[in-house]
């Protein structure tokens, strides 16, 4: 009776050890690939990826008329600070 389970034991390692590994490596093939997408959903990405990319390549534009602005305003908080330190004139 030992050496039959012992037998049926030895079955059952031979045999499950492969599919236990399969099992495992596909697995940690799924975590380290992501999740499987269909064809719509990566068409969707792909979509949502290009809006963003156009979006900002509008950017620049906007960005060089920040930075005027804010020269702008710069020149002129400048200009008022140099007529309050002014000397005033005498009143004759």
């Amino acid at each position: 009776m030992a050496d039959a389970l012992r037998f049926a034991l030895g079955i059952v390692v031979v045999l499950g050890a492969p599919a236990l590994a399969f099992i495992l490596i596909r697995a940690a093939m799924r975590m380290f690939n992501g999740p499987e997408r269909s064809d719509a959903t990566v068409n969707a990405e792909v979509n949502n990826l290009r809006a963003e990319v156009d979006e900002l390549r509008g950017l620049p534009p906007r960005i060089s008329e920040l930075e005027e602005r804010l020269d702008f305003a710069e020149r002129m908080l400048t200009q008022q600070r140099e007529t309050d330190r002014l000397p005033r004139g005498r009143d004759y």
